[in-house]
């Protein structure tokens, strides 16, 4: 009979304290990424995670 925190609950805890710097991370990689495949000549792709990126970053700034 385990009474401590499970790894799941750990993890939430976690992720919940780091939300913003792992929201912006992954909107920054996405628009690097995008970058990176408009400049190989990938322009639907290269659009795409720009603007999925972007998404990514709005929804991290508006969230409280």
């Amino acid at each position: 009979m385990n009474k401590g925190v499970s790894m799941t609950d750990k993890f939430f805890i976690w992720f919940d304290r780091n939300r913003k710097t792992i929201g912006y991370t992954v909107a920054g990689l996405n628009i690097l990424g995008g970058l990176s495949l408009l400049s190989g000549g990938q322009l639907t792709n290269g659009w795409l995670q720009i603007f999925l990126g972007g998404v990514i970053a709005i929804d991290t700034a508006t969230t409280p």
